[in-house]
């Protein structure tokens, strides 16, 4: 009952503070009749001095008094004798105007939203919104029922196998670690979860091949040595500590096994792209860098920097190519046009904002070049 008061008070207030200017320009139209009834009672009187002081003569004061008696009748507050019938009408509307607004809207609203509302029904509790199906939640009641979950059963593999990603994503790199650990403790040294956490470990230190990260992949491979993931992890670990000539190996056997079609083709060939040109101006082919080879000195460098500029364009409209942007951000930094080679990374990182092996690849070069990836502001 009380909270039925407040909204009574309530919308009483909205629609006094919205109708009173109204109802009073309306009063104000009306009652400026019987002002003006006043002023010419007033020059009328005016009128007597003025004809006694001989100010006017005799035919003019008769002349203004039928004028001023003539607007005074039309003044008057006899409907009966000086008002129209629409005049009359048009008094009664804002009144009408203004008992609809006060009684029938909140009377209205009122019987509509006892017709088709739910007023007795209480707050739906957080137990039952979480005991709906996963299907029909949002991210943040699914983290907490689970979590509810793993509180009452901290040996359920599934729980933890749901949270790890999600904390991951949310960049809630403690508690991702810790869930993949404990999917560690539960299963076993499952090549999929250790090199899972190794990523993470790798993508919390800005794409960095950390030894905690290599013995994760290490690890995974000891299990199984064909797994793909962790044989990509530790050849970009590899090129990272400059062993070029072991890395180059590892990614061709595993370019190799998976074809053209394999999940992980495209980050292996931009990794091995980069590797082939992590110490030259990379030419789109090895025939453009031999004809680039016999030119003399000063055209060498002209040709070197048309390449770079239609490279650059290329990307522009497809800029899906990591192993071009890879080549694009070294060229730069070995014609030392570093701000330009920043702004190159920054534009692919945005554009590989949801692939995160290709940002690892991108950080990594960042990392290696020395490259500051923070945007600037």
């Amino acid at each position: 009952m009380l909270v039925w008061s407040i909204f009574a008070v309530l919308t009483a207030i909205a629609a006094v503070s919205i109708l009173l200017p109204y109802a009073r320009a309306r009063r104000g139209a009306v009652d400026r009749g019987g002002s003006d009834a006043e002023v010419y009672k007033d020059q009328l009187a005016e009128i007597e001095k003025d004809l006694e002081r001989g100010a006017l003569s005799s035919a003019e004061a008769d002349a203004a008094r039928l004028e001023i008696s003539r607007r005074l009748l039309r003044a008057s507050d006899l409907p009966s004798q000086t008002e129209p019938l629409e005049t009359i009408k048009t008094r009664w509307r804002p009144r009408v105007v203004l008992a609809t607004a006060f009684l029938l809207v909140p009377l209205s609203a009122i019987v509509f939203y006892l017709s088709f509302g739910a007023p007795g029904l209480p707050d739906r509790p957080l137990s039952d919104r979480l005991a709906t199906s996963i299907e029909n939640q949002d991210v943040a009641i699914l983290v907490a029922r689970v979590e509810r979950a793993l509180q009452d059963d901290p040996d359920d593999a599934r729980g933890w196998a749901i949270l790890a990603p999600i904390y991951a994503r949310q960049g809630r790199f403690f508690e991702a670690r810790r869930a993949f650990e404990q999917l560690l403790r539960i299963e076993g040294d499952v090549p999929a979860i250790l090199t899972d956490l190794g990523e993470l470990i790798v993508v919390e230190n800005q794409g960095l091949v950390t030894e905690e990260a290599m013995g994760r992949f290490m690890t995974a491979l000891d299990v199984d040595p064909a797994f793909p993931k962790a044989r990509y992890y530790r050849a970009l670990g590899l090129v990272q500590d400059g062993a070029l000539d072991e890395a180059r190996a590892i990614l061709v056997a595993l370019r190799n096994d998976g074809g053209p079609d394999a999940s992980w083709a495209q980050s292996v060939d931009a990794l091995l792209a980069d590797m082939q040109s992590a110490v030259r101006v990379p030419a789109p082919d090895q025939a453009s860098a031999d004809a680039i080879a016999v030119l003399p000195e000063d055209d060498q460098q002209a040709a070197i920097e048309g390449m770079v500029a239609g490279l650059a364009a290329r990307l522009a409209t497809s800029p899906e190519d990591l192993a071009g942007w890879s080549q694009l951000i070294r060229a730069y930094v070995v014609l030392e046009r570093h701000e330009e080679a920043r702004r190159s990374l920054l534009t692919a990182l945005d554009h590989f904002a949801s692939d995160d092996p290709a940002r690892l690849r991108l950080l990594t070069i960042a990392e290696e070049l020395q490259i500051d990836a923070m945007p600037r502001r």
